[in-house]
């Protein structure tokens, strides 16, 4: 993953930052350097969001999520917090997709336990200070493939009984709400519009 002007090397115990002295990226002027050693799982990729990479690690039949990030101060020092420390058994199975949005301060998690299951973190920043963050779960009718943002739109690949289907999830403010007398929300699963 690209971090904080270097390219970050994840192993299954140690991550390493691939660095290069000088103007040129030769043998003698690249480095590879131990930044940080914890525990992660090369079952899905790291992902980068911002200042942050957040990984997935297995926790005996669960898993976590580590938050990856440079702790500015004296001596710029790397560190990677457990975002999942305070629900240890929330997340069943192996993490097999990472996808973030930095539009809309989430990250969807998909696992290999329960396929029509979508992991949610959503974090809420003021400044410089994490002051929310929370884990839930949506639940589908069909088994989830894969998915990835695009802007604030969650695309996700869905496979149901009579298909595959690539759906929406639009986390901005909903377009229906113009069509409305009240500007109420629609609150409606699998919503298309009628001509």
């Amino acid at each position: 993953a690209a971090f904080d002007q270097s390219l970050l090397l994840f192993s299954d115990f140690q991550q390493f930052s691939l660095n290069s002295e000088g103007e040129g990226f030769t043998p003698a002027t690249v480095s590879v350097d131990v930044v940080t050693q914890f525990e992660s799982t090369s079952k899905a990729p790291p992902v980068s969001s911002g200042k942050f990479v957040y990984f997935p690690f297995e926790r005996g039949e669960f898993s976590g999520v580590r938050e990856y990030f440079v702790d500015i101060g004296s001596s710029d020092t790397n560190d990677a917090t457990d975002i999942t420390a305070h629900i240890p058994q929330y997340i069943k199975g192996n993490i097999t997709k990472l996808a973030v949005s930095s539009n809309d301060q989430m990250i969807a998690v998909l696992s290999d336990d329960d396929l029509t299951r979508i992991y949610v973190y959503k974090n809420f920043w003021q400044g410089q200070e994490k002051l929310q963050n929370s884990w839930s779960h949506w639940t589908f009718d069909g088994d989830i493939l894969n998915c990835a943002f695009l802007g604030s739109t969650l695309k996700v690949l869905i496979r149901r009984d009579d298909g595959i289907y690539l759906e929406d999830i639009n986390l901005s403010l909903d377009s229906a709400e113009v069509d409305m007398e009240d500007d109420t929300s629609v609150l409606l699963d699998r919503r298309v519009r009628l001509s």
